[in-house]
């Protein structure tokens, strides 16, 4: 069992974040690197939801 979650959890949805999974509750600012867009949430998008860039680009803001 990892973060509560079973294996089979796990298999089902490897993407979960670990905020997702209980071990911090606290939302983050995230900016995309390509256009400047910010969304906020504890998980790091997959996409930017303005230009589209990939996860990799998304990097969490400063506060």
């Amino acid at each position: 069992m990892v973060g509560g979650r079973s294996a089979v959890q796990e298999k089902m949805n490897p993407d979960i974040c670990r905020a997702a999974q209980g071990r911090e509750k606290v939302m983050a600012t995230w900016k995309c690197s390509e256009c400047g867009a910010t969304s906020e949430g504890r998980c790091r998008p997959k996409t930017c939801k303005n230009c589209g860039a990939d996860k990799e680009k998304i990097v969490k803001a400063e506060s």
